[in-house]
């Protein structure tokens, strides 16, 4: 081999390459970094990024940063939260020291090929039009072989899985000496209690009443997913991707599990992903009628009833489709805007008509807040002051924050002291206290919101995770009369106990952890990477009318990062619309140009 500048610069880059991945990988939870002398995995890692650097150089691959800034920070940021994330994960606290930020810096160098290869890969992909020789009845085909999936798993947990907040919603509506409010979503929690109450009535069971329920919930869910599944074949004109997705959606077993989940997550999803498919049309297609925009605000009213969080989604959407085109989408904005609009009046006037009281709302928004304050009192009390503390107090009247120390993934604990009247009414001075005790002790705040959410975004989460105290996804039914003695007993009576095991041992135990790929499917934080992959891709390539689906997307994203916690059933809805990445990156660049190229 010649020893060439270019080689030369690719000797070093592979050394340091091989040390930022070694020492990531040598994180554990006895030390910081760990040298020994793995001389076959040192020798097989450098050889690797050496020929991966040497293909990098090739003329057809600009590995140059002006061509690929984005790559670069993208790079940076992805090394950025193995490595704390590892941290987070082990010790439950952020190791501010040289050494990390040289193990970032490494490990950056080691991620800049593969990512600036993938980017290329996709960009020269020699894409091809693959259709289906029978596209008859092919979106009722896509339901068809789901449904048989998610039928087998609906038997196997027959009526479905009764979570920890069923019993309470039925429990508003069921008696009228309970008041209704808001703490979850009013069409939902009606729902539920219409269909147990149902079931009770005609066949004197709550659980077949649930069971109808689920029944219902899942094929609705089955149906917004073969409507999407269909327009990806629509759209990318390539049956493997699409055979791709029907195996994915058949075979995942979280998507199945929350299609008879009594959380009202499973509902936003369909909705939400019903709302993108409009989005797709519009931004893609330029298809700008009355029709599609009533249906889309119509969509949009439905998806803030059943989680009111989401109509932050257009408050962060709306600039971007401003920056797009501001002349001509003046008009879309005011219509998304009729949505927000009638929700308001739907979540003031008309719910205090209905004598429905809107509560632990500021709770709900501070839940971060609180979980950043406890970390300090927990960690660092020391800079707080006397009055500091007498405020603290006032907030949170019981003052105790020792649940902090073993929740720190789970905000219920801490945000369930909060009091919301007192807060409601001074939240001038909770802001400033907020502030004031966040510039005394920033790496605290920095921590406690990480910790909050490292389900979300660290790609190696281990789970159960007993600072989140949940388990990676619900499979057990509520123990009713431990909660209320009012609440409904739904009991569990599997018709296919064989798969209910089955299920049990991938799921409750966590075994889906064991299995290479596998475990990067079933983990929550590998779709919010893909969607800042592919948003970073689509900037790459200025394709900006493209991004407005995967802004919608990640403007959801956002929302669930300051959530009470990381959990399965906030992120299903960006797992359920993970097709959508596809088509954003597709269609502007492949479809488009092969379809034409075929018709000419």
């Amino acid at each position: 081999m010649k020893l060439s500048k270019t080689n030369i610069f690719n000797l070093i880059y592979s050394f340091i390459a091989t040390c930022g991945f070694y020492f990531y990988i040598k994180m554990d939870m006895s030390s910081n970094i760990v040298v020994h002398s793995d001389i076959l995995f040192c020798i097989f890692y450098f050889v690797y990024y050496y020929f991966l650097y040497k293909i990098t150089n090739d003329k057809k691959i600009n590995i140059s940063f002006k061509n690929n800034i984005l790559f670069y920070i993208f790079s940076l940021f992805f090394a950025t939260i193995l490595i704390i994330g590892k941290q987070l994960e082990y010790y439950s606290e952020i190791l501010w020291t040289i050494s990390t930020v040289l193990k970032i810096v490494f490990l950056t160098i080691s991620l800049i090929p593969i990512f600036i290869l993938i980017k290329t890969f996709i960009s020269n992909y020699n894409y091809k039009i693959l259709t289906f020789k029978n596209e008859k009845f092919l979106k009722v085909k896509i339901f068809a072989i789901i449904s048989f999936f998610s039928l087998l798993v609906y038997l196997a947990l027959f009526p479905g899985i009764f979570g920890y907040d069923a019993g309470y919603q039925i429990y508003e509506f069921m008696f009228k000496d309970v008041q209704i409010t808001t703490r979850f979503s009013i069409p939902t929690s009606y729902l539920l209690y219409f269909f147990v109450s149902l079931g009770q009535k005609i066949f004197n069971s709550y659980s077949i009443g649930f069971g109808i329920y689920t029944f219902l919930q899942m094929i609705f869910l089955n149906y917004v997913c073969s409507k999407l599944l269909y327009e990806v074949y629509k759209r990318t004109k390539n049956k493997y991707i699409t055979i791709g997705f029907i195996i994915f959606f058949s075979l995942f077993l979280p998507h199945h599990i929350m299609l008879i989940s009594s959380t009202q997550d499973g509902i936003f999803a369909g909705v939400f992903v019903l709302c993108l498919i409009e989005l797709v049309k519009i931004f893609f297609d330029k298809i700008r009628n009355g029709k599609i925009f009533i249906k889309l605000d119509i969509l949009l009213f439905i998806l803030f009833t059943l989680r009111n969080n989401a109509i932050y989604i257009i408050i962060l959407l709306l600039p971007f489709i401003l920056f797009l085109d501001k002349r001509n989408n003046i008009k879309l904005i005011l219509i998304l805007l009729i949505p927000v609009v009638l929700f308001k009046f739907y979540s003031g006037p008309i719910l205090n008509k209905l004598n429905i009281i809107d509560e632990n709302s500021t709770a709900e928004i501070l839940s971060v807040p609180s979980q950043q304050i406890a970390r300090v009192v927990i960690y660092n009390k020391n800079v707080l002051t006397e009055k500091d503390i007498q405020n603290i107090n006032n907030f949170y009247p019981n003052f105790d924050f020792t649940n902090y120390q073993y929740r720190q993934s789970l905000a219920d604990p801490i945000k369930g002291q909060l009091n919301n009247e007192y807060t409601k009414k001074n939240m001038k001075e909770y802001i400033k206290l907020y502030f004031k005790i966040g510039v005394k002790a920033p790496k605290e705040y920095i921590e406690a919101f990480l910790l909050n959410s490292l389900g979300l975004w660290y790609p190696n989460k281990y789970y159960n995770d007993s600072r989140m105290y949940h388990p990676y996804l619900e499979l057990d039914m509520l123990d009713s009369k431990s909660h209320n003695e009012r609440y409904i007993i739904i009991n569990r009576n599997s018709k296919l106990p064989y798969i209910k095991n089955i299920i049990y041992y991938v799921m409750e135990n966590n075994n889906w952890q064991k299995i290479p790929i596998i475990s990067s499917l079933f983990n929550i934080s590998t779709y919010l990477l893909v969607l800042l992959f592919s948003i970073i891709y689509l900037l790459s390539k200025k394709a900006f009318n493209n991004l407005t689906p995967l802004v919608f997307i990640m403007g959801y994203a956002i929302t669930i990062c300051v959530a009470p916690g990381a959990l399965v059933r906030y992120m299903y809805p960006i797992i359920l619309a993970s097709p959508v990445f596809v088509i954003a990156i597709l269609e502007p660049f492949k479809t488009h140009n092969n379809i034409n190229k075929k018709k000419h």
